[in-house]
């Protein structure tokens, strides 16, 4: 029984759905002006030309991606840090970009954690 579940396909739509997180979402988006700048930047033909939906789709149905997207936040966690521990402090650029990138990859690592929780979430 348990083979079976992980091979079915997770039920995304409705289990988002039933966590009221379609509408979140919308919302959020709303909110940030996304919605609007999307639709003034790229179309649904667009969109279909260069294979994002398949390829978001392929994403929410696959049962590792929640595990791959946790690694690439920890990749770029330690790289930030290594990239901190090796770039010199010499110079005011130098410490700049360390900051750049210490940022970056705490942002990086908080989203792809929410990211692939939220995931994990959505495929049981």
């Amino acid at each position: 029984m348990a083979a079976n579940k992980a091979q079915s396909k997770p039920k995304i739509l409705s289990r988002a759905e039933k966590l009221g997180l379609l509408g979140k979402a919308v919302t959020t988006a709303e909110g940030f002006g996304l919605i609007s700048l999307v639709e003034n930047t790229i179309s649904l033909s667009q969109i279909e030309k260069l294979g994002l939906l398949s390829t978001g789709e392929k994403i929410l149905y696959d049962r590792q991606s929640p595990g791959t997207i946790a690694t690439l936040g920890y990749v770029l966690a330690i790289g930030a840090a290594l990239a901190v521990y090796t770039i010199p402090d010499d110079s005011t650029g130098l410490v700049i970009l360390q900051a750049l990138l210490a940022v970056t990859g705490v942002v990086g690592f908080a989203a792809t954690s929410v990211i692939s929780s939220t995931l994990a979430d959505l495929q049981k």
